[in-house]
């Protein structure tokens, strides 16, 4: 599951946001709104390309707001996408309904705004550092390095970004802040070719010493504590993001490939009455025969089904296969009849395509089954 700062590059002219999410948020807020149809990504590329050749003859420069590059599949192969800007985005989802369209600019904008919270990186990174002191007047480095040691003695251990860093006590750790910013502020008096080079060397010395020395005094907490804040906000916000949208990894796999609503019943005769009536098709009744029970998570058994209970499906089928809502009654109705329960509690919250396979019995059906929570 991508994080946050993955779904959008923020920068100070704006944010960009590659094709690939873009259209992974069209589709929740399509799920949302009750459409059946998901926009495909192929199918996103080819109307972006058609955008920017009218675009092209009407000599307006489109390419300015939409930009080729690449993503990474699941292979880690390279595939095109476009980078969008704002308007860009805009002008993607003019054909998107008034509710999908509203839905994915507020979604968007929020991202954006949770990301502005946290412009400035402190990131302890060298070439980071010696970036944040350089872009400011040497005066300045000594609230700069207050800053940085308030941001990270504040920040809770877990969202310290090295394993090793969150092994380290707050004292510890304070002490290994300080000596990267020394090595930092020593990195920055090698340019001798700044014209601010006697200022550089005079503030950076002198700071070092009160680093090395423990005399630089940190009081502004409350700074600290309110960057460390907005992390934990990010963190909060990309659990929310993981809950509606789990990883595969938190999936359970049952192997065998999904049955189509379409192929479940045909028109038969009752044999008692010669009349018309609607039946299990041979090939439904196979599959139910064949489904693999003992492969349902058995966590599944414990939930209160007379509570509201949530489902996530994903499917590896074959490509010729209708893979929208037309798997999800098939399945449904085998998981409600395996754990002995009314279904009518179970509400879909995703269903789709993990990825296509080339033969029937490579399909496999990926689910995960959860009481709702309090505050859905």
């Amino acid at each position: 599951m991508k994080n946050v700062k993955e779904i959008l590059n923020v920068t100070k002219e704006g944010f960009t946001i590659k094709s690939t999410d873009l259209v992974d948020i069209i589709n929740k807020f399509r799920k949302e709104e009750g459409r059946k149809v998901e926009l495909q990504h192929k199918s996103f590329m080819a109307k972006i390309r058609k955008e920017l050749e009218i675009l092209e003859k009407l000599g307006l420069k489109g390419e300015q707001n939409i930009l080729p590059t690449y993503y990474l599949d699941k292979q880690g192969k390279e595939r095109e996408c476009f980078e969008l800007n704002r308007d860009g985005m805009l002008q993607m989802l003019n054909s998107e309904s008034t509710y999908c369209r509203y839905k994915t600019i507020e979604y968007i904008n929020k991202l954006e705004d949770i990301i502005n919270k946290t412009t400035k990186n402190y990131s302890l990174r060298m070439d980071n550092l010696t970036r944040l002191f350089l872009r400011v007047y040497p005066q300045e480095y000594e609230s700069i390095a207050k800053e940085i040691i308030e941001y990270h003695i504040n920040l809770p251990k877990k969202l310290r970004l090295d394993k090793r860093h969150r092994k380290m006590d707050k004292t510890e750790y304070k002490q290994f802040v300080r000596d990267k910013l020394v090595q930092a502020l020593e990195e920055i008096q090698k340019d001798i070719n700044n014209k601010d080079i006697v200022s550089i060397r005079l503030y950076a010395k002198d700071l070092i010493i009160k680093l090395k020395n423990g005399l630089l005094e940190t009081n502004n907490r409350s700074k600290g504590q309110l960057l460390g804040n907005k992390e934990r906000e990010i963190e909060e916000f990309e659990n929310e993001l993981q809950y509606l949208d789990p990883p595969i990894e938190d999936y359970t796999c049952v192997h065998i490939h999904p049955f189509s609503y379409n192929y479940m019943t045909e028109i038969g005769e009752d044999w008692t009455t010669g009349e018309p009536k609607i039946v299990n098709r041979e090939a439904y009744k196979k599959w139910q025969r064949d489904f693999p029970r003992h492969e349902l998570d058995k966590e599944g058994l414990e939930l209160d089904y007379n509570k509201k209970t949530y489902l996530w499906l994903k499917y590896d089928c074959l490509p010729k296969f209708d893979a929208g809502d037309n798997f999800i009654k098939a399945f449904k109705d085998e998981l409600a009849r395996a754990y002995n329960v009314d279904d009518k509690n179970i509400m879909l919250m995703r269903s789709d395509v993990n990825e296509f396979v080339n033969s029937y019995s490579d399909g496999k059906i990926y689910y995960i089954i959860r009481q709702a929570r309090e505050d859905c």
